[in-house]
């Protein structure tokens, strides 16, 4: 079960997106480079053979209110033709997160072939009041 969360289609096209050329192109080829590594790995037959890395991949997008985060991630998903699975940690019922809570949430962005965006990720560290608490 996922905690508190919402689903959207990915409707953000490139030109809407307000990030310079260069970090458009950058983000773009992250992700098609991706597409067509997971492709060739199983048409080659790597998977097969035993190698295997993550089932996805990364993008951490940071800035202040307002510099198109959530457009980028929108678009992202729109070219790979994938739902978001937005999670905005705040409004979340849950008074502290666990890792069971972020595997879940990871298990149902993958089962429900989606983008997971995790909106105010930084609020999840502040529960710690200081050292670094293990997962």
């Amino acid at each position: 079960m996922v905690l508190d969360s919402e689903r959207f289609r990915g409707s953000a096209c490139q030109g809407q997106v307000l990030l310079s050329e260069e970090h458009k192109c950058i983000i773009l080829e992250t992700v098609e480079g991706y597409e067509s590594f997971r492709r060739y790995r199983k048409k080659s037959g790597l998977e097969q053979a035993g190698m295997t890395c993550g089932a996805g991949y990364e993008l951490l997008l940071c800035g202040a209110s307002g510099t198109s985060k959530a457009m980028t991630v929108s678009t992202v998903a729109h070219d790979l033709k994938k739902r978001v699975l937005l999670v905005d940690f705040p409004s979340l019922q849950v008074s502290i997160v666990t890792s069971a809570n972020l595997r879940d949430l990871f298990h149902e962005a993958d089962i429900s072939n989606a983008v997971l965006f995790v909106d105010e990720w930084e609020n999840i560290f502040l529960q710690y009041d200081g050292g670094v608490t293990g997962y």
